[in-house]
């Protein structure tokens, strides 16, 4: 342990360069979770999907055995039985489903909808055939994972679909200035960054890093700052589920000419991106027709970031768009 050090970094506004404070203003939510929809939430509601049928010969197992072994010399190091967290009951397994339900979809007091709901999911549609839940080898049945699983994914699904509502974007009169951002440690890279009002940019990867660089040369880059969860600049969007998440931008730039951009560095794509471009489009438009500024959206991918030759933003966004224009117009 003597020789384990620390690699965390303090990251702070730095007063003396304020001239490079970039701010964002803060809109309304542009979704919401909302229990009307819910008022006449019924089984119909729910697709269903279904699991093999509970076998009467099913015996509950209360215990099963745990081994611990050593990573690097595969030694056996302990052995435990654990016994199983197993709802005895019908009404102990739907509260459990029930609260689970509620804590994914930020739902709260909606006990007396699901429960009925639950009992006759799973006692008519689950399974194919009808059963009784208070056959001990049914119960059984239901707490192996495919069971859970299904119920909570049909029921979450279900009710995102009529709780996640769009919203008017409003503005709220606040803005967000990362200079009264408060100073926090960072264990990931750091770049000693010019145009930001930052004495380090917190970067997440090496791309990040060489991103910054070029922010800096570029000559029509007026300041510059990296966002995270300590800057506390976000977005809603909806996900592939369904699921209201949040997203952070990585940069927001200030041209020299006074445009705003949110840039996002992109190496590998996820299942989430094309949500997250247009809430992050979605969200430059709102604010541009709201603050009088123009803000606009790009996302800067890594293997043509690297085979670039711009040396403006200008230039760089502009092979983007032909770039990417061009490939989708191979797609097609």
């Amino acid at each position: 342990m003597d020789a384990v050090h620390s690699n965390f970094r303090s990251v702070y506004v730095d007063k003396s360069k304020l001239e490079y404070d970039v701010e964002v203003p803060i809109l309304s939510p542009a979704l919401v979770t909302s229990t009307t929809g819910l008022e006449t939430f019924g089984l119909e509601d729910i697709k269903p999907r279904r699991v093999s049928p509970p076998q009467p010969w099913l015996l509950r197992e209360e215990t099963f055995g745990y081994t611990g072994v050593e990573m690097l010399t595969l030694r056996v190091v302990e052995r435990h039985e654990i016994e199983r967290d197993f709802p005895a009951d019908p009404i102990g397994y739907i509260s459990v489903i029930c609260r689970l339900i509620e804590r994914e979809c930020h739902l709260t007091g909606q006990f007396h909808r699901l429960a009925g709901l639950v009992k006759e999911y799973i006692g008519t549609v689950l399974f194919g055939v009808a059963v009784d839940m208070e056959e001990d080898y049914v119960l059984v049945r239901l707490n192996k994972p495919d069971a859970k699983s299904t119920i909570f994914e049909a029921f979450v699904e279900a009710i995102r679909e009529r709780t996640v509502q769009p919203e008017v974007v409003r503005a709220t009169g606040e803005v967000l200035r990362f200079s009264s951002t408060p100073g926090y440690e960072w264990s990931r890279s750091v770049y000693p960054g010019l145009k930001t009002v930052f004495n380090l940019v917190a970067c997440d990867n090496e791309f990040e890093t060489e991103f910054a660089s070029f922010l800096d040369m570029a000559p029509d880059v007026a300041a510059y700052a990296k966002n995270n969860l300590y800057t506390h600049f976000s977005l809603d969007y909806q996900s592939r589920e369904g699921a209201i998440r949040y997203y952070y931008p990585d940069f927001i730039l200030r041209q020299t000419s006074g445009e705003m951009w949110l840039v996002e560095t992109k190496g590998v794509e996820d299942v989430e991106v094309e949500h997250k471009d247009t809430r992050a489009t979605q969200w430059c438009w709102n604010a541009s027709a709201i603050a009088g500024v123009t803000w606009q959206y790009v996302k800067v991918p890594y293997n043509l970031f690297e085979a670039s030759s711009a040396t403006t933003f200008a230039e760089l966004v502009a092979e983007i768009v032909v770039k990417t224009s061009s490939t989708m117009g191979q797609r097609v």
